[in-house]
């Protein structure tokens, strides 16, 4: 079955491509089931830390665990009945990396009726290499960037009572906030920049400024790497609420945050991030 894997840092349109995507009659898209990240507890981590990968003797107790973890909603809307997922777990031979992921992009897109598998940022965008060796001519991957000047300035919350929406809930010091984003923003935007330089003849970039300079060519330039037929319906009404590229409550795709970070971003920020995107050509 082939599978669509949308890739790359958050506020990059992914939820726009992902919607656009699950338009087309045979397509499917788990949402950020949370599956294998750096530096969070995810599911493949929790089965790894109850040994199912060599016994799954513990099966149970790690299928509880993913299910009591109340960041891993995502994974739960997607597979509500736990029952279930322990089904799909038993019944894989060899549980590795590979065929669990697998398994659960493709059981939850048959139980469905649909014939082509996807995710959305199921794993670390630093992962994409291991995607493209593990599933081989199977895997389509739109790898996704974006400005990070836009990135930073839509990072950046206006006022305290958002500072739990940020990267950094916990810091309420909003200078000491903002220097954590900016440096997290660079992190980020460098390596994810890096890691599609290494990939750029296997992926499809995505750029967030063309696709809301043009949306129906990025789209259909899209449906094509992928071996779909685009209908201009499609994106016709695309609607992200909550997504910084669209207004709240408003049809269409909206290119007033496109030039935000020209008047949220201090005099250094903005030369810092000039010579940064000068760097990686960008």
């Amino acid at each position: 079955m082939k599978k669509i894997f949308i890739l790359g840092p958050g506020r990059t349109a992914s939820k726009l491509y992902k919607e656009t995507l699950k338009k087309h009659d045979d397509v499917y898209i788990l949402h950020e089931i949370m599956y294998y990240f750096r530096f969070k507890t995810d599911i493949f981590s929790i089965l790894k830390k109850h040994g199912v990968l060599n016994s799954k003797d513990k099966l149970k107790l790690a299928v509880n665990e993913i299910y009591e973890k109340p960041y891993l909603v995502n994974f739960r809307t997607e597979f509500p009945d736990k029952e279930e997922f322990l089904k799909i777990l038993s019944s894989i031979e060899d549980l590795s990396w590979t065929s669990v992921l697998n398994s659960l992009i493709e059981e939850k897109t048959k139980s469905l009726n649909k014939k082509i598998a996807g995710a959305k940022n199921p794993v670390h965008f630093s992962y994409a290499p291991r995607v493209i060796r593990e599933f081989e001519d199977d895997a389509m991957i739109l790898f996704l960037l974006r400005d990070p000047r836009a990135l930073y300035a839509s990072e950046i919350p206006m006022k305290s009572r958002d500072y739990h929406l940020s990267q950094f809930p916990r810091v309420k010091n909003k200078n000491i906030q903002r220097v954590l984003i900016f440096i997290y923003v660079n992190i980020e935007f460098i390596w994810a920049i890096i890691t599609y330089k290494r990939l750029k003849n296997k992926v499809l970039l995505c750029k967030y400024e063309d696709l809301i300079g043009n949306p129906t060519g990025m789209m259909e330039k899209v449906f094509n790497f992928c071996g779909l037929t685009f209908q201009e319906d499609y994106i016709k009404d695309a609607k992200i609420i909550g997504s910084s590229h669209i207004k709240q409550n408003e049809s269409g795709i909206s290119s007033h945050g496109m030039k935000k970070w020209e008047t949220i971003l201090n005099r250094f920020e903005k030369f810092w991030f000039k010579m940064i995107i000068g760097i990686f050509n960008y």
